[in-house]
Protein backbone atom coordinates (compact mmCIF):
# COMPACT_ATOMS: atom_id res chain seq x y z
CA UNK A 1 0.00 0.00 0.00
CA UNK A 2 1.43 3.43 -0.51
CA UNK A 3 1.85 6.05 1.85
CA UNK A 4 0.23 9.44 1.78
CA UNK A 5 2.41 12.44 1.33
CA UNK A 6 2.27 12.76 5.45
CA UNK A 7 4.10 9.64 5.73
CA UNK A 8 7.20 10.25 4.01
CA UNK A 9 7.51 13.93 5.43
CA UNK A 10 9.38 14.82 8.67
CA UNK A 11 7.09 16.55 10.58
CA UNK A 12 4.97 17.32 14.06
CA UNK A 13 1.98 15.17 13.81
CA UNK A 14 0.84 16.42 17.10
CA UNK A 15 0.65 19.46 19.12
CA UNK A 16 3.71 19.81 20.94
CA UNK A 17 5.62 16.83 19.88
CA UNK A 18 8.91 16.12 21.27
CA UNK A 19 11.92 16.30 19.13
CA UNK A 20 12.45 12.41 19.81
CA UNK A 21 8.61 11.47 20.21
CA UNK A 22 8.54 8.64 18.06
CA UNK A 23 4.66 7.52 16.96
CA UNK A 24 3.65 4.40 16.44
CA UNK A 25 0.06 4.59 15.07
CA UNK A 26 -1.13 6.79 12.63
CA UNK A 27 -4.20 5.98 11.24
CA UNK A 28 -7.72 7.95 9.58
CA UNK A 29 -10.75 5.97 9.43
CA UNK A 30 -11.00 3.07 6.61
CA UNK A 31 -12.09 4.00 3.14
CA UNK A 32 -14.80 1.87 3.58
CA UNK A 33 -16.70 4.35 6.33
CA UNK A 34 -16.67 7.06 3.74
CA UNK A 35 -18.44 4.61 1.44
CA UNK A 36 -22.20 5.06 1.98
CA UNK A 37 -21.41 9.27 1.59
CA UNK A 38 -19.79 8.20 -2.02
CA UNK A 39 -23.09 6.28 -2.81
CA UNK A 40 -25.70 8.94 -1.22
CA UNK A 41 -23.46 11.82 -3.13
CA UNK A 42 -23.37 10.03 -6.85
CA UNK A 43 -27.17 9.14 -6.46
CA UNK A 44 -27.91 12.69 -5.38
CA UNK A 45 -26.06 13.52 -8.68
CA UNK A 46 -27.33 11.47 -10.49
CA UNK A 47 -31.12 12.25 -10.25
CA UNK A 48 -31.23 15.49 -11.20
CA UNK A 49 -29.94 15.14 -14.42
CA UNK A 50 -32.51 12.27 -15.28
CA UNK A 51 -35.11 14.91 -14.38
CA UNK A 52 -33.56 18.07 -16.15
CA UNK A 53 -32.58 15.44 -19.25
CA UNK A 54 -37.10 14.87 -19.45
CA UNK A 55 -37.27 18.48 -19.00
CA UNK A 56 -35.22 19.42 -21.46
CA UNK A 57 -36.17 17.45 -24.12
CA UNK A 58 -39.98 18.59 -23.83
CA UNK A 59 -40.28 21.44 -21.95
CA UNK A 60 -43.98 22.62 -20.76
CA UNK A 61 -45.86 24.13 -22.86
CA UNK A 62 -48.12 27.42 -21.73
CA UNK A 63 -48.57 30.64 -23.14
CA UNK A 64 -47.25 32.36 -19.97
CA UNK A 65 -43.91 30.33 -20.14
CA UNK A 66 -41.19 30.62 -22.67
CA UNK A 67 -39.43 27.52 -23.67
CA UNK A 68 -35.99 29.53 -23.64
CA UNK A 69 -36.68 31.26 -19.97
CA UNK A 70 -37.83 27.09 -18.61
CA UNK A 71 -34.26 25.74 -20.14
CA UNK A 72 -32.59 28.98 -18.53
CA UNK A 73 -33.97 28.34 -15.44
CA UNK A 74 -33.39 24.88 -15.19
CA UNK A 75 -29.40 25.58 -15.76
CA UNK A 76 -29.83 28.22 -12.90
CA UNK A 77 -31.87 25.81 -10.66
CA UNK A 78 -28.88 23.22 -11.66
CA UNK A 79 -25.73 25.10 -11.15
CA UNK A 80 -27.31 26.25 -7.41
CA UNK A 81 -27.72 22.38 -6.98
CA UNK A 82 -24.65 21.25 -7.69
CA UNK A 83 -22.86 24.21 -5.63
CA UNK A 84 -24.98 23.04 -2.81
CA UNK A 85 -23.93 19.54 -3.41
CA UNK A 86 -20.44 20.39 -3.62
CA UNK A 87 -20.48 22.29 -0.87
CA UNK A 88 -22.28 18.77 1.62
CA UNK A 89 -19.33 16.36 -0.51
CA UNK A 90 -16.38 18.85 0.78
CA UNK A 91 -17.87 19.41 4.77
CA UNK A 92 -18.20 15.29 4.71
CA UNK A 93 -14.49 14.53 3.19
CA UNK A 94 -12.90 16.93 5.82
CA UNK A 95 -14.94 15.06 8.82
CA UNK A 96 -13.56 12.01 7.05
CA UNK A 97 -10.54 12.58 6.29
CA UNK A 98 -9.32 14.49 9.46
CA UNK A 99 -10.70 12.44 12.22
CA UNK A 100 -7.05 10.59 13.34
CA UNK A 101 -5.69 8.60 15.88
CA UNK A 102 -2.22 9.16 16.58
CA UNK A 103 0.18 6.75 19.43
CA UNK A 104 2.94 7.48 20.30
CA UNK A 105 5.56 6.25 22.78
CA UNK A 106 4.35 8.67 25.60
CA UNK A 107 0.45 9.71 24.72
CA UNK A 108 -2.52 8.87 22.33
CA UNK A 109 -4.36 11.43 20.69
CA UNK A 110 -7.26 11.51 19.01
CA UNK A 111 -7.95 14.47 16.35
CA UNK A 112 -11.66 14.67 15.77
CA UNK A 113 -12.67 16.94 13.09
CA UNK A 114 -16.53 18.32 13.30
CA UNK A 115 -17.70 20.33 10.54
CA UNK A 116 -14.89 22.50 8.56
CA UNK A 117 -14.38 24.84 10.90
CA UNK A 118 -14.55 22.92 14.21
CA UNK A 119 -12.01 20.13 15.44
CA UNK A 120 -11.75 18.74 18.98
CA UNK A 121 -8.30 16.81 20.19
CA UNK A 122 -8.42 14.45 23.00
CA UNK A 123 -5.08 13.29 24.92
CA UNK A 124 -4.54 10.73 27.05
CA UNK A 125 -1.27 9.00 28.51
CA UNK A 126 -0.81 5.24 28.90
CA UNK A 127 -0.22 5.56 32.85
CA UNK A 128 -4.23 6.56 32.84
CA UNK A 129 -5.32 3.25 30.45
CA UNK A 130 -7.59 0.52 32.27
CA UNK A 131 -8.76 -1.49 29.25
CA UNK A 132 -8.36 -1.67 25.70
CA UNK A 133 -11.24 -3.50 23.18
CA UNK A 134 -11.73 -3.75 19.58
CA UNK A 135 -14.62 -5.48 17.75
CA UNK A 136 -15.66 -6.05 14.70
CA UNK A 137 -19.36 -5.75 13.48
CA UNK A 138 -21.11 -6.07 10.07
CA UNK A 139 -19.89 -7.95 6.98
CA UNK A 140 -17.62 -5.21 5.30
CA UNK A 141 -16.40 -4.17 8.33
CA UNK A 142 -15.20 -7.86 8.46
CA UNK A 143 -13.99 -8.39 4.78
CA UNK A 144 -11.59 -4.80 5.16
CA UNK A 145 -10.74 -5.31 8.49
CA UNK A 146 -12.64 -2.20 10.08
CA UNK A 147 -13.12 -2.65 13.70
CA UNK A 148 -13.68 -0.08 16.62
CA UNK A 149 -11.66 1.19 18.91
CA UNK A 150 -12.34 1.11 22.79
CA UNK A 151 -10.07 2.76 25.42
CA UNK A 152 -11.35 2.50 29.15
CA UNK A 153 -9.68 5.25 31.29
CA UNK A 154 -9.26 6.19 34.64
CA UNK A 155 -10.45 8.55 36.68
CA UNK A 156 -13.18 11.34 35.18
CA UNK A 157 -11.80 11.72 31.69
CA UNK A 158 -13.97 10.26 29.27
CA UNK A 159 -13.32 6.92 27.38
CA UNK A 160 -11.81 6.83 23.82
CA UNK A 161 -14.13 5.58 21.27
CA UNK A 162 -13.16 5.35 17.60
CA UNK A 163 -15.32 3.87 14.74
CA UNK A 164 -13.84 2.54 11.72
CA UNK A 165 -9.96 2.14 12.09
CA UNK A 166 -7.72 -0.35 10.05
CA UNK A 167 -6.97 -3.09 11.68
CA UNK A 168 -7.85 -2.78 14.96
CA UNK A 169 -6.55 -5.46 16.69
CA UNK A 170 -3.14 -4.96 16.14
CA UNK A 171 -3.69 -0.94 17.29
CA UNK A 172 -5.02 -3.33 20.57
CA UNK A 173 -2.07 -4.63 21.08
CA UNK A 174 0.43 -2.04 20.75
CA UNK A 175 -1.63 0.37 23.06
CA UNK A 176 -1.53 -2.37 25.34
CA UNK A 177 1.98 -3.31 25.19
CA UNK A 178 3.03 0.60 25.67
CA UNK A 179 0.62 1.07 28.43
CA UNK A 180 2.14 -2.25 30.39
CA UNK A 181 6.00 -0.06 29.68
CA UNK A 182 4.34 3.08 31.00
CA UNK A 183 3.38 1.56 34.42
CA UNK A 184 5.95 -0.58 34.73
CA UNK A 185 8.03 3.12 34.35
CA UNK A 186 9.99 2.23 31.46
CA UNK A 187 11.39 5.67 29.81
CA UNK A 188 9.51 6.83 27.04
CA UNK A 189 12.53 6.72 24.86
CA UNK A 190 12.78 3.51 25.80
CA UNK A 191 9.53 2.36 24.60
CA UNK A 192 8.46 -0.16 21.98
CA UNK A 193 6.41 -2.69 21.52
CA UNK A 194 7.58 -6.17 21.85
CA UNK A 195 5.65 -7.62 18.71
CA UNK A 196 6.64 -8.32 15.19
CA UNK A 197 4.26 -5.41 13.74
CA UNK A 198 5.52 -2.26 16.14
CA UNK A 199 3.66 0.56 14.21
CA UNK A 200 0.21 1.02 11.52
CA UNK A 201 1.02 4.00 9.49
CA UNK A 202 -2.12 5.16 7.49
CA UNK A 203 -3.22 1.10 7.26
CA UNK A 204 0.14 0.00 6.09
CA UNK A 205 1.93 -2.77 8.80
CA UNK A 206 5.18 -1.45 10.12
CA UNK A 207 7.42 -4.98 11.66
CA UNK A 208 10.27 -4.88 14.16
CA UNK A 209 12.98 -5.15 11.51
CA UNK A 210 11.34 -3.34 8.60
CA UNK A 211 12.12 -0.01 7.10
CA UNK A 212 10.53 2.68 9.26
CA UNK A 213 8.27 5.75 7.76
CA UNK A 214 10.19 9.02 8.29
CA UNK A 215 7.01 10.23 10.54
CA UNK A 216 7.38 7.48 12.67
CA UNK A 217 10.71 9.36 14.04
CA UNK A 218 13.15 6.59 15.04
CA UNK A 219 15.87 8.88 14.17
CA UNK A 220 14.41 10.40 17.49
CA UNK A 221 15.99 13.68 16.04
CA UNK A 222 12.92 15.24 13.52
CA UNK A 223 14.28 18.80 13.34
CA UNK A 224 17.67 17.38 11.64
CA UNK A 225 15.20 15.00 9.45
CA UNK A 226 13.28 18.03 8.36
CA UNK A 227 16.13 20.32 8.06
CA UNK A 228 17.67 18.00 5.77
CA UNK A 229 14.00 17.22 4.12
CA UNK A 230 14.23 20.85 3.06
CA UNK A 231 17.69 21.21 1.86
CA UNK A 232 17.04 18.40 -0.39
CA UNK A 233 14.04 20.58 -1.93
CA UNK A 234 16.46 23.29 -3.09
CA UNK A 235 17.00 21.54 -6.09
CA UNK A 236 13.87 19.31 -7.42
CA UNK A 237 15.06 16.71 -9.68
CA UNK A 238 11.57 15.04 -10.19
CA UNK A 239 8.06 15.26 -9.99
CA UNK A 240 7.49 13.84 -6.78
CA UNK A 241 10.27 16.19 -5.12
CA UNK A 242 8.52 19.42 -7.35
CA UNK A 243 5.44 18.70 -5.83
CA UNK A 244 7.00 18.57 -2.70
CA UNK A 245 8.72 22.04 -3.12
CA UNK A 246 4.90 23.47 -4.16
CA UNK A 247 3.67 21.93 -1.03
CA UNK A 248 6.32 23.14 1.44
CA UNK A 249 6.38 26.36 -0.01
CA UNK A 250 2.64 27.05 -0.36
CA UNK A 251 1.04 25.27 2.29
CA UNK A 252 3.87 25.10 5.27
CA UNK A 253 1.00 23.50 7.32
CA UNK A 254 3.37 22.52 9.72
CA UNK A 255 4.52 25.96 10.85
CA UNK A 256 0.50 27.37 10.64
CA UNK A 257 -0.25 25.04 13.41
CA UNK A 258 2.59 24.40 15.38
CA UNK A 259 4.82 27.34 15.58
CA UNK A 260 7.95 28.06 14.04
CA UNK A 261 10.49 26.15 15.73
CA UNK A 262 10.50 23.50 13.24
CA UNK A 263 11.39 26.03 10.37
CA UNK A 264 14.77 27.44 10.96
CA UNK A 265 16.75 29.23 8.42
CA UNK A 266 19.36 26.00 6.73
CA UNK A 267 22.86 26.57 6.87
CA UNK A 268 25.06 26.87 3.98
CA UNK A 269 26.89 23.51 3.71
CA UNK A 270 29.72 22.22 2.34
CA UNK A 271 30.63 19.12 -0.30
CA UNK A 272 31.20 17.14 1.81
CA UNK A 273 28.07 17.35 3.90
CA UNK A 274 25.96 17.45 0.97
CA UNK A 275 27.53 13.97 0.31
CA UNK A 276 26.46 13.37 3.70
CA UNK A 277 22.91 14.80 3.55
CA UNK A 278 22.51 12.62 0.39
CA UNK A 279 23.35 9.34 2.05
CA UNK A 280 21.71 9.70 5.14
CA UNK A 281 18.54 10.82 2.32
CA UNK A 282 18.32 7.66 1.01
CA UNK A 283 16.07 6.19 4.42
CA UNK A 284 13.30 8.65 4.20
Amino acid sequence: MKLSRFSYIPQPVIPNQRNDERIFVFCRRHPVDFLPTIIVILFLLILPIIFISSIWSEPPTSPMLDPLYVRDMLVLATLIYILILEAVTITSWVNYYYNVLIVSDERIVEIAQKGLFSREIKELVFEQIEDVTSKTNGFLNTIFEAGELEIQTAGTQSNFHVSRIPRSDLIVEIIQELSHQAKKKILTENRIPDLATIGVINGRLVSRDGKKPAIMNFDQSMKETFKRFQYTLENPKNLREKLDYWWQSHHNQMTATFGARFSEPIQTKTKTDEKKSDSDMVDL
